[in-house]
């Protein structure tokens, strides 16, 4: 659905030099194949400029049409359609509307991350962030949950592993983001939901800022004691949320266990979907009962994949 005062555009798009575009034909449904590109005010192509050939995000090689065959059929739509449209060093600008995550900015999605779905690699905080903008749009919003749930950006949701004055600055600005974020809902007593990169891996931080606790589910099932900058990260933002207060509890959730190294995003990503979902303010440690999975199958992990490629071709075309 577009937002009002917003139109359509359809583009017939050519990827050979001199190439002739058709005519479009009158015909009725979908005989067109959705057209080539639809363009709103929230989704334009910006070119890469002045990047050399080498710079652009490559396709895999050996097997890579077989393992297209098998993506599930709106990652198809998405790799037919969208990726084309990026071969050329293009990007896809989505707006990130302040309310998301308490400030707005413009989300870039290349070749790079249109590939991480495609071929199930380790997702980046831009896919991520894309798969938020869909649980807020196609959950919090038509079924009323707004004041329910909010979410932290995952741009912001990690630390540099470089010098100690980089790192002390990071620290700082990412504990007076989160603190900010929590003081604007304060009158709303909600769920914070924090996706947090450790390094090279996703674990999904929840917050209950009303009773003064943190739930920490981790694809690994790894100790959040392992990450004290974390926990430190997040205790000096909720001391300056309570003025003070340094009673906060932390909880480790006995979440479904991911089977590989780089399913940890998709894991999260549907952490917080099951969370919205229960629409509870608690989560039980050993996690909800219908959730209680040793490992997410295929199948579920594909259920994320199809609903952010869904949710780009659909919602951003």
């Amino acid at each position: 659905m577009l937002p009002l005062n917003h139109g359509r555009v359809g583009i017939e798009v050519s990827f050979e030099g001199d190439t002739p575009l058709s005519i479009p034909a009158q015909s009725k449904g979908k005989s067109k194949e959705i057209k080539e590109l639809r363009q709103s005010k929230e989704l334009i192509t910006t070119p890469v400029k002045n990047q050399p050939k080498s710079a652009l995000p490559s396709f895999p090689v050996g097997g890579a049409d077989n393992q297209l065959d098998r993506l599930p059929p709106s990652c198809k739509l998405l790799d037919r359609y969208i990726r084309k449209l990026l071969m050329g060093g293009e990007q896809l600008t989505i707006c990130m509307e302040k309310y998301i995550f308490n400030f707005e900015y413009q989300e870039m999605i290349g070749q790079e991350q249109i590939n991480e779905l495609l071929y199930q690699k380790q997702i980046g905080a831009s896919v991520m962030s894309v798969y938020i903008r869909y649980l807020f749009h196609s959950w919090l919003v038509p079924k009323q949950m707004l004041t329910r749930f909010s979410f932290l950006c995952p741009h912001k949701m990690a630390l540099p592993l470089t010098n100690n004055l980089e790192y002390n600055y990071k620290h700082f600005k990412t504990s007076q983001y989160i603190a900010e974020v929590l003081i604007a809902n304060e009158k709303r007593k909600k769920v914070f939901l924090a996706p947090y990169n450790t390094g090279e891996h996703w674990v999904l931080i929840v917050i209950n800022t009303d009773a003064k606790i943190v739930y920490y589910l981790d694809p690994m099932h790894g100790d959040f004691e392992d990450h004290s900058e974390m926990k430190r990260l997040f205790n000096f933002a909720l001391t300056i949320y309570h003025s003070g207060d340094y009673n906060i509890k932390w909880i480790q959730i006995k979440c479904p266990r991911q089977t590989n190294n780089k399913d940890c995003g998709y894991s999260v990503l549907r952490f917080m979907k099951e969370i919205i979902s229960h629409n509870k303010s608690t989560i039980p440690e050993m996690y909800f009962s219908d959730c209680r999975f040793n490992f997410y199958s295929q199948d579920q992990i594909d259920e994320i994949r199809e609903e952010w490629s869904s949710y780009v071709f659909d919602h951003c075309t």
